[in-house]
């Protein structure tokens, strides 16, 4: 005689779900999540107002060969500075190159910098605030004084000594930032896993025989990635800052690479011939920061669980 097994699973896909039946729990509640996260993300403005001002960036960034009308390298007149004319928009700088064109190429430099910056103080810091925070007793103590003394340094004088000593290209730049930075994100792991390391499903994971290494990585990092991600856009704006303010002091990405700091620095002096000199890559910082910092605190408002009904 023979028996047929039915797969309850099998028959639920063909009859149940594909019929229009209700999805189980678990996957209702993540799609009501995912629902009420898009919803309050297009009805924030702050989020709009920076992902917005971002898309702008990235895009000026990824494409710059697009918007820009000249060869940011190109010497398009020997008589050097010139004003803004139908011709050149925001006028030449000094050695004859078009302002517009290396502000839209600076974009480039800046975005790769902060961005390159940001993930090695992520990949550096959360593994260790991780370890710190779940491992605790004297471990925690010595990497919190580790933490500390870099601390203890102001970030700006931190970076000119250690570009001076190291030279100043934008390799040595982008891990001289992410180091900087890296015990920010250190501390806010470390404190987020102090916060959730006695809950119930780290207990949970402990019971059912799992390592360290699975529960610190597997169990407590997706449950605290939120803050994180909060942290990583409000940071982005803070290593463009610190990026512009080294370029400015010529300790940033050196010439011909256009980069808005070392703008500033070439164009003080010319700022009575052609004030957008100056004014484009600052007004560009300006902007860029701002969106940053609007998408930080916008997203941190969009994703805060206690606004979520689970």
């Amino acid at each position: 005689m023979n028996s047929e097994v039915s797969d309850p699973v099998a028959e639920h896909t063909h009859t149940g779900w594909l019929a229009g039946d209700a999805l189980p729990a678990p996957m209702l509640r993540r799609s009501s999540n995912a629902s009420r996260l898009i919803y309050r993300a297009r009805r924030h403005p702050s989020f709009l107002s920076g992902l917005v001002i971002i898309l702008c960036l990235a895009f000026a960034a990824l494409l710059p060969q697009v918007l820009a009308p000249h060869d940011p390298l190109a010497i398009l007149s020997k008589s050097g500075i010139q004003a803004p004319s139908r011709q050149y928009v925001l006028g030449l700088d000094h050695l004859g190159r078009d302002v517009l064109s290396r502000t839209i190429y600076a974009a480039r430099t800046s975005i790769l910098v902060s961005l390159g910056a940001v993930l090695i103080a992520f990949f550096l810091g959360v593994p260790l605030g991780l370890f710190s925070g779940y491992t605790g007793g004297w471990v925690d103590n010595i990497i919190n004084r580790f933490l500390d003394a870099i601390l203890a340094f102001p970030v700006l004088l931190f970076a000119i000594l250690v570009l001076a000593f190291l030279g100043g290209t934008a390799t040595n730049l982008v891990f001289t930032i992410g180091f900087i930075y890296m015990p920010y994100f250190a501390r806010l792991a470390r404190g987020s896993t102090l916060s959730v390391k006695e809950r119930e499903y780290v207990q949970a994971s402990r019971a059912v025989g799992a390592g360290d290494g699975s529960i610190i990585f597997r169990t407590i990092l997706p449950n605290i990635i939120v803050p994180l991600t909060v942290q990583i856009s409000l940071a982005l704006g803070v290593a463009m800052l610190v990026e512009a303010n080294l370029s400015f002091l010529g300790l940033g990405v050196q010439p011909p690479t256009p980069s808005w700091g070392r703008m500033i620095l070439e164009s003080a002096i010319y700022v009575r011939a052609n004030p957008w000199y100056m004014l484009a890559p600052g007004a560009c910082i300006f902007v860029a920061i701002m969106g940053f910092n609007l998408l930080g605190d916008g997203l941190r408002d969009v994703v805060d669980p206690r606004l979520l009904i689970l």
